[in-house]
C-alpha cells in the first residue's frame, strides 16, 4: 500500500515540477513581451515602450508633431510620456477606428496643458 502511494506521489511531484517549469516560461515570456525599446516613437505599441525613450526624445517627437511643450517643459518625464502616448493613441484610433472613439479621446486631451502650433 506505501509503495502505490509514494509512487503516487513520485508522479505528482514531476507534474508539478513540469507545470512549475512552464509557469516560470510563460512569466518570462510576458516579462520579455515590451521590454524592447522601439526604433521610433511612432512604433510603441504600449505606454511602457514609450517609457523608455529619454525626456529628450519626447522633446523632440513632440516638436516634429508640432506641439508646443513650453508649458510641459518644467514637468516630469512621466508627464511626457503620457501626452506622446496620448497622442499615438488618437492617430492610431483615427486611422482605425470609428468616430464615436474621436469624441472620447477629444474629452482626455483637454486635461493636458500643450497645444497644437
Amino acid at each position: 500500500m506505501s509503495s502505490t502511494i509514494a509512487s503516487r506521489i513520485s508522479k505528482l511531484e514531476k507534474e508539478l515540477e513540469s507545470l512549475k517549469v512552464e509557469l516560470n516560461k510563460e512569466n518570462n515570456d510576458q516579462k520579455n513581451k515590451g521590454s524592447k525599446k522601439p526604433k521610433k516613437i511612432d512604433d510603441c505599441e504600449s505606454i511602457e515602450q514609450v517609457k523608455k525613450f529619454s525626456v529628450t526624445e519626447l522633446k523632440e517627437w513632440l516638436k516634429k508633431k508640432k506641439i508646443n511643450v513650453k508649458k510641459v517643459s518644467e514637468k516630469h518625464k512621466e508627464d511626457f510620456v503620457k501626452i506622446v502616448w496620448q497622442e499615438i493613441s488618437e492617430e492610431y484610433e483615427s486611422d482605425y477606428s470609428n468616430d464615436e472613439s474621436g469624441d472620447e479621446s477629444g474629452n482626455e486631451s483637454d486635461q493636458w496643458e500643450y497645444y497644437y502650433e
